[in-house]
């Protein structure tokens, strides 16, 4: 059940995300640099 709610929050969060990435260049990079 731990796992679908998880899924389903990440899922909501992507979107925003996303959107907020697309409009920031540098938080994009700082994600990128982070995810390394």
């Amino acid at each position: 059940m731990t796992m679908i709610i998880i899924t389903k929050l990440v899922g909501m969060m992507l979107p925003v995300i996303r959107l907020m990435t697309l409009s920031h260049p540098i938080v994009r990079n700082s994600i990128r640099d982070a995810f390394r």
